[in-house]
């Protein structure tokens, strides 16, 4: 059962549905998109918990992220009593691979997607070994382990799994000793809730889109934003990825002095993704933009190109 919370547009009827769709290991709290942006814009605005996440049951799953933002769809707009209005995705971190999985195996499609702090390639696991956070002076990493809990053997077994940074790129280390270790024990990460760690990591391992050829199947309106000092996200390695969408119009915008959870800056990306929206989505006569240079800004004024 997904826990799911939706806020209406004083302006009747809207025009659209945004849905956010948080990452692995969060909840909507924890990254406060803020809804007013779009509601200003005569969109209803929706997040719900992931599975295994926060209020909602289930075991999560790396690629159940876009078919469940579709049914919470689905159920706002009966509620609302809305048909044939565009729905929008807000995927942030993890979420964004179930998204691109979506088009690549022919499921639910938004009429257009923001991507914020995605990650879309295998660097990420490097990035965050290497990259210090200001606020504490701990990698991304160092901060990752310490919010594990559970049986002292297990939780130690998979921080010796995940101390190589290449782990990703080494399937055969997820041997049958380390599926012992971690296998029936109950390892809580932040608000995310799993039984069984070797099948978080087997989702790792098969998400699709850490090959180039998937990324070509995004072909709706798409905007990536992410921040400079991201301690999860590599800028360039996304910038790359973003290259690869075959969505027109696309747009990359780096939010300059921020980490991946974006504090202080939720509204003006919720209004950078509200302007991409109402600009962009829909309007067949758009041109390609260029993305050979890429909009910078402040959290305070950061804003796309023209377009």
């Amino acid at each position: 059962m997904l826990s799911v919370t939706y806020e209406v547009p004083m302006e009747v009827p809207p025009q659209g549905l945004v849905v956010f769709i948080h990452g692995q290991a969060a909840i909507p709290s924890f990254y406060r998109l803020d809804p007013t942006p779009f509601l200003a814009r005569s969109y209803l605005f929706a997040h719900f918990h992931q599975r295994g996440h926060g209020r909602s049951s289930g075991t999560f799953s790396l690629h159940s992220g876009a078919s469940d933002a579709h049914a919470v769809a689905q159920r706002v707009l009966v509620e609302v009593g809305l048909k044939n209005v565009p729905v929008y995705w807000v995927a942030h971190s993890a979420a964004c691979l179930s998204a691109v999985r979506s088009f690549v195996v022919g499921g639910p499609r938004p009429s257009g997607l923001a991507f914020v702090c995605p990650a879309l390639s295998r660097e990420v696991f490097r990035h965050n070994h290497r990259t210090v956070r200001e606020e504490d002076g701990e990698t991304g990493f160092e901060a990752w382990m310490r919010q594990l809990e559970g049986p002292e053997g297990a939780v130690d077994a998979l921080r010796a799994f995940l101390r190589d940074p290449d782990w990703i790129y080494r399937r055969d280390r997820l041997d049958d000793s380390v599926r012992r270790a971690l296998g029936g024990h109950r390892i809580r990460w932040a608000s995310h809730r799993t039984d069984d760690w070797s099948a978080i990591l087997e989702d790792w391992y098969s998400v699709i889109p850490w090959d180039s050829q998937p990324l070509r199947t995004v072909d709706v309106p798409t905007i990536t934003i992410v921040a400079e000092r991201d301690e999860w996200i590599p800028v360039q390695e996304t910038r790359t990825a973003h290259s690869r969408l075959a969505a027109r119009p696309k747009r990359f915008v780096v939010i300059d002095h921020h980490n991946h959870r974006l504090e202080g800056a939720w509204t003006e990306v919720g209004e950078i993704i509200g302007r991409f929206f109402e600009r962009s989505v829909g309007q067949a006569n758009l041109r390609a933009t260029e993305d050979s240079n890429p909009s910078r800004g402040q959290c305070d004024h950061a804003k796309p190109e023209a377009g």
